[in-house]
């Protein structure tokens, strides 16, 4: 199948765009903005930033549901 642009091939499948994907992207995009964020105020050395638990959960949770859904994706209706 043709690319219809990169967003729309990583939101879509054979059905048009699927909210597990957007959710996936969307936090994806999030957690990258938190992490550069962090990355910003090390002033000393070479040094990882320290990630809340809460953000390492939600990108958990985040990760396991789209993997749930991606499994049940294309199957074939009941």
């Amino acid at each position: 199948m043709p690319s219809q642009g990169f967003f729309a091939d990583i939101l879509s499948d054979d059905n048009g765009i699927n909210l597990h994907r957007f959710e996936n992207v969307t936090w994806a995009f999030i957690a990258i903005l938190v992490y550069l964020y962090k990355v910003s105020l090390i002033t000393k050395g070479c040094e990882l930033p320290e990630l809340s638990d809460t953000l390492l959960a939600l990108t958990g949770i985040s990760s396991a549901t789209y993997l749930v859904l991606k499994s049940k994706e294309n199957d074939p209706p009941v």
